[in-house]
């Protein structure tokens, strides 16, 4: 995790609710010490354009957060339908253990052994129904959906971000 600035004000007041949330109806046991919704992934869903057709990418596959504790996730746009999976790998078929849609402007929080260390989570599909483009300038790509999850990441892991960008330069230089 690269650090970064403050979450804005109206962010701010968000995850402060999301904390106060969690801390309210999460056994303690699944909080670690330090806990704070201290980055935020920003995911964009929609439709690649490809030689002028519209290819819609808007999924992303079953995967875990290894960050430690609850995670908040806030949905903009169309709606998701968003799965926790019980998943063998690769080669046969994960089975669904709960699902449900994700409505513009819905907020999820998940935590706890079962939810984060067990069962893999994914975006299965997002809907079109809405017809919604939302107004973020990403060349050759129409976002239907914007998700801000809240994570926490260890102090210990952060990367001041000229150490990430050399870091990122070297990398680039060997391959």
């Amino acid at each position: 995790c690269v650090t970064a600035e403050p979450y804005p004000p109206v962010l701010s007041e968000l995850v402060s609710e999301c904390e106060q949330l969690v801390h309210r109806h999460f056994s303690p046991k699944d909080i670690p010490d330090r806990w704070n919704l201290n980055t935020c992934l920003i995911n964009f869903y929609g439709n690649k354009i490809v030689d002028g057709q519209t290819v819609d990418c808007a999924r992303v596959g079953e995967h875990k957060d290894f960050e430690p504790g609850p995670v908040a996730s806030l949905s903009l746009g169309e709606r998701a339908m968003f799965q926790f999976v019980s998943s063998q790998g690769r080669n046969s078929p994960a089975r669904v253990i709960f699902q449900q849609w994700l409505e513009d402007g819905s907020l999820q929080i998940f935590g706890g052994r079962k939810w984060k260390e067990e069962l893999f989570h994914r975006v299965q599909r997002v809907d079109k129904k809405l017809g919604e483009n939302l107004p973020v300038e990403i060349e050759n790509f129409k976002v239907r959906r914007i998700n801000f999850t809240f994570r926490y990441v260890p102090k210990k892991d952060w990367v001041k971000f000229h150490k990430f960008f050399t870091l990122f330069w070297v990398i680039c230089q060997i391959n």
